[in-house]
């Protein structure tokens, strides 16, 4: 029987639990969790299928999964072109054929796209799971402007640009939640995200679900968090 898996993590951004969010709306079940950092160890128990969306990779670079039990379905893949040992990893002749025996690989922006294909991966440009998530009907919009990961000047312009209240918030907490509770804040994030009067934010993993719920969202680009390469397209 088909078991269906879904990426879990330990990283202290909230942002990652989303993508999972967004990707579980497409399983019928989900049987078991894998951490995405540690899937080319993993080894589930029977045939299980799993999207792999989001962002690769994080140390020990365990890539590409070994096990012929898993069934991947490679899209809003971002390939982090900062980190030379993923490229090591992900360009090894090992994983190029994982890549392309189970491609075409969805890249989630216009910079990864053309990072897989110079490397001979076959890819198309899918853009990110998050941008499917659907709004909740029973939740109501409210008056105030959600400042995610804002400095603080911003924010104190905000305040002094709007008579509504400004709520600052982060995604980022502790690594050391647990599955269940990273989950449950990622849920909280999602409402806040949808009820809010508009967005303002620094990070990519606020502005796209922003946009698919149908909350306005104004992007600050900090030259302390902005990549150009992972906003492309």
């Amino acid at each position: 029987m088909m078991q269906y898996g879904l990426f879990s993590y330990e990283t202290e951004n909230i942002g990652d639990e989303i993508q999972s969010i967004a990707a579980r709306r497409f399983l019928p079940a989900v049987d078991t969790y894998v951490d995405r950092d540690y899937v080319g160890q993993w080894e589930p128990q029977g045939d299980t299928k799993i999207i792999m969306n989001g962002w690769f990779m994080h140390p020990p670079y365990a890539w590409p999964p070994k096990s012929e039990s898993i069934h991947p379905l490679l899209v809003s893949m971002y390939v982090d072109q900062a980190d030379s040992r993923v490229g090591e990893a992900f360009f090894s002749s090992e994983s190029v054929a994982y890549l392309n025996r189970h491609g075409p690989v969805g890249a989630r922006d216009m910079s990864t796209l053309e990072f897989l294909r110079k490397h001979g991966v076959e890819s198309y440009f899918s853009g990110c799971m998050t941008l499917t998530l659907q709004a909740d009907p029973t939740i109501e919009k409210q008056d105030y402007i959600l400042a995610v990961d804002l400095p603080e000047a911003v924010v104190e312009m905000l305040r002094q640009k709007t008579k509504r209240p400004v709520i600052e918030s982060s995604p980022y907490f502790d690594a050391n939640m647990s599955r269940e509770n990273r989950f449950q804040v990622a849920e909280y994030f999602l409402f806040l995200y949808q009820s809010a009067h508009a967005v303002v934010t620094t990070r990519l993993h606020a502005m796209l679900p922003s946009l698919a719920l149908g909350t306005p969202v104004f992007l600050v680009m900090d030259h302390l968090k902005y990549d150009s390469r992972r906003y492309a397209g």
